[in-house]
């Protein structure tokens, strides 16, 4: 573990290859192990099973996804707003001595300042910048990644001015590449010049969410990788983890967690084991999981 100073105070650089979480072994009850892609089940129809692996868990993880999980999705990503009872359900699941995260492929700052809680563990684009509980900051990102990101960002821009629509944006981790609002034919073109800059570049990589292409650093980081490390750094490993997420990154979670793993939004196809259909379905598992005994 490397240590260095920046503009935003002390940062913690993480070596990906040498890096290693601990990893429990030790299932607590059935529902916690892996699970291959399939049918979800409704949530909230388990809820009897959902409660016993609650009981038998020693402690609670909770981590979820931002937009399209907690929030709303919109067609601006600036208006994208908290609401006040999620607030609360996820304050009150702190105040028992629960490890909350918030896992996005927002910024770091962008996400932190969204939520608004502290003693919340964060992370931002993706995985590669995170968060702990007590305020540090941690990077998966390498140097050369680092210099080599604002140059790309500057080029995206320059191509990518003349299409309606299209809106670049910068964070310190990645390049997120909106279409939500573009024509079909001017997305179209945007994909074609996103290709052509990650293939010309061997330390980037491209996944796809919903409307937007996100440019990140060398593959090898994702969301799971993230909530790994915090689980280690946070002494949480045998913890009960609960994750909740909506959109294709999520997936590297849902596949490789040990755990509660539930989708937004009916899917035939996801590695979560449970689904609710709404934001506000979330909100109340949130709520009925701070009501919980654990």
């Amino acid at each position: 573990m490397n240590t260095s100073n920046s503009g935003t105070g002390k940062v913690i650089e993480l070596r990906r290859k040498k890096a290693r979480a601990r990893t429990s072994a030790r299932r607590v009850v059935p529902i916690n192990a892996r699970r291959k892609f399939g049918s979800p089940r409704p949530l909230f129809a388990a809820w009897d099973e959902i409660e016993a692996a609650l009981c038998e868990a020693t402690s609670l993880v909770v981590m979820s996804d931002f937009d399209g999980t907690l929030a709303a999705i919109r067609s601006q990503p600036e208006q994208v707003r908290l609401g006040a009872n999620v607030r609360a359900a996820l304050a009150q699941l702190v105040a028992k001595d629960v490890l909350v995260g918030i896992v996005s492929g927002r910024g770091l700052p962008d996400v932190r300042k969204r939520v608004g809680l502290d003693r919340i563990c964060y992370v931002g684009c993706h995985g590669y910048s995170f968060q702990t509980t007590n305020g540090h900051p941690v990077t998966l990102m390498n140097r050369a990644e680092e210099a080599l990101l604002p140059s790309v960002s500057r080029t995206l821009r320059l191509r990518l001015k003349d299409l309606r629509g299209i809106r670049v944006e910068t964070k310190e981790a990645g390049i997120a590449i909106h279409y939500r609002n573009a024509t079909r034919r001017d997305a179209k073109r945007a994909r074609a010049v996103i290709q052509e800059t990650v293939k010309q570049n061997r330390r980037l990589h491209l996944i796809i969410g919903k409307k937007v292409w996100e440019i990140l650093p060398g593959p090898g980081v994702d969301k799971w990788t993230a909530i790994r490390h915090l689980l280690a750094l946070e002494d949480r490993a045998k913890s009960l983890l609960v994750y909740i997420g909506d959109d294709v990154p999520d997936e590297h979670v849902f596949a490789r967690m040990r755990g509660i793993s539930v989708a937004v939004g009916k899917r035939r196809h996801t590695a979560a084991r449970f689904y609710v259909e709404t934001t506000a379905d979330v909100r109340r598992f949130l709520e009925e999981l701070a009501k919980a005994k654990v």
